[in-house]
């Protein structure tokens, strides 16, 4: 980020941000309000909110994103060929002509069946991430979909996937009523152990920055 007469809503700052701690290997990552302070803090910028349809949007003006260094064509690949790039920690499940999907473990078990995560990439430029076969909604998780044929845009979606902290719902070991919009399940991933209380909408996985492994639509259950 660099100060400029730029106007950039936060959303777009917090998710350069997110991508940039996750390069550089940080483990605290500020969530969008704590990062907010921190803008108002660090830099000079001004704060107005506009109306975007139905939505309120926050925007910040005298700061702006540096454009990302443009990649040599030698090094774009085809798409055949980025199956190269996956992280030594995933294994090719499934390959074709117009899309490739690849394998994490992780240490987690459900109902004493292990937790994977299955990263696909499609030949149309976008990934998609499944946990056991539910998908993860990244747009509720405010990240791009988008990535292109090359070796960088590869590994970077790798680490963002192995980053990301798996959804443990409300873990107890007291009996619990389960309401129609929630599920029971048993759950181990080597600190966590006992019965998970899950919503019918959980994420599967938990926001950057969050101070705790359960998603905000198991947090706000009722």
């Amino acid at each position: 980020m660099q100060c400029c007469d730029e106007e950039i809503e936060i959303n777009q700052l917090h998710e350069r941000y997110q991508f940039e701690s996750i390069e550089n290997g940080s483990k605290d990552i500020a969530g969008v309000k704590l990062f907010s302070t921190y803008l108002q803090s660090l830099f000079n910028v001004e704060k107005c909110r506009k109306r975007d349809g139905k939505r309120i949007k926050t925007f910040y003006q005298g700061i702006g994103i540096r454009a990302l260094p443009k990649l040599n064509n030698n090094n774009n690949c085809d798409f055949d060929q980025l199956t190269e790039f996956i992280a030594p920690t995933a294994s090719i499940q499934h390959k074709t002509s117009d899309k490739f999907t690849c394998v994490f473990e992780t240490n987690a078990f459900v109902n004493d069946a292990k937790v994977n995560k299955t990263l696909t990439f499609n030949q149309n430029k976008t990934w998609s991430l499944n946990i056991n076969c539910k998908e993860v909604n990244l747009k509720k998780l405010e990240i791009d979909e988008n990535f292109e044929f090359s070796k960088e845009s590869i590994e970077q979606v790798c680490l963002i996937v192995q980053k990301m902290h798996l959804c443990t719902g409300i873990i107890t070991n007291k009996a619990c009523v389960v309401g129609p919009t929630q599920s029971l399940h048993n759950w181990n991933d080597g600190q966590n152990c006992g019965h998970s209380l899950r919503s019918n909408c959980c994420l599967h996985v938990v926001n950057f920055g969050s101070t705790n492994n359960i998603c905000r639509p198991c947090q706000t259950m009722t």
